[in-house]
Parts: structure tokens; sequence; C-alpha cells
């Protein structure tokens, strides 16, 4: 009887303690997916492609100027980047549909009304604009400190 009721608390604690476990797990995983959101929200609304979207395609786009490859090659991949990014941004507004995380209605409207325009230039955007956008994930960002002392 003592080793049932040994084993009975030994399954509890594994019990309760895996609950918890996957509880802080998912609440990591939750807090990571929603900031991740939040990022390329503000990436988007500062007129930029987020970069999380095209970090895929810096390998392939390296590869084709590594190889000099022909215009068709570098138009059939910027065609994928661009699809993959509209994919992207089409989720972004159906989230932002669905989940209310502005303070104001208006405020949800304008920010639907910024994607929703950023969608529309997007589409009309030239291949080889999307292959520039990708290969600047490399080069440095400039902030206003550097741009001050050049000045200097």
């Amino acid at each position: 009887m003592p080793e049932l009721l040994i084993a009975l608390l030994a399954f509890v604690a594994v019990m309760v303690g895996g609950m918890y476990g996957f509880s802080v797990l998912a609440s990591k995983m939750v807090t990571h997916a929603i900031q991740t959101r939040l990022k390329a929200l503000e990436q988007i609304t500062n007129e930029q492609i987020p970069d999380d979207w095209l970090r895929p395609f810096r390998r392939r786009v390296a590869a084709l100027r590594q190889t000099a490859a022909d215009e068709g090659r570098f138009s059939r991949l910027s065609g994928r980047i661009q699809r993959h990014c509209l994919r992207n941004l089409d989720e972004m507004i159906r989230f932002t549909t669905r989940v209310n995380y502005t303070d104001s209605a208006a405020t949800q409207k304008e920010l639907l009304g910024i994607l929703n325009t950023h969608r529309e230039t997007w589409a009309a955007k030239e291949w080889r604009a999307w292959i520039t956008h990708v290969e600047d994930l490399d080069k440095p960002a400039e902030t206003g400190e550097g741009v001050e002392m050049l000045e200097r």
C-alpha cells in the first residue's frame, strides 16, 4: 500500500511539473509570435518590408549574383519573394482584422488602410526592387549618429 501511495504522488508530481513546463513554453511561444508580428507591423508602417520576410531569400539572391545569372532567373526569384511577402501581408491584414490590439476602432481602421495601401504598392512593385530589398539586408543600417559624424 505505501508503494502505491508513493507511485501516485510521483505521478501527480510529474503531471503537475509537466503542465507547468508546458504552460511556460506555450506562454513564451505566444509572446514570441506576437512580438514578431508587432515588429513586422512596425517595419511595414515605417515603409519597410519586414526583414524576417526577406531573410529566407538572401542565399538564393547571393548565389544568383555569384553565378552571374540572367535576368529571367532573377525575375522568377523576385516573383517568389513577392508572393511570399504578399502572403505574409495578407495574413497580417487578417490578423489585424480579427484581433483588435489597438486603442480604438479608428486606429485599427487607419492601420488596416496602411496595410491595404502597402498591399497594392507591393503587388505593383518591379522585380528588381524585390532583389534590391533582399540585398539591402546585408548593408548596415544608417543611424543618425553616423550621419552627424560625417557632417562634422
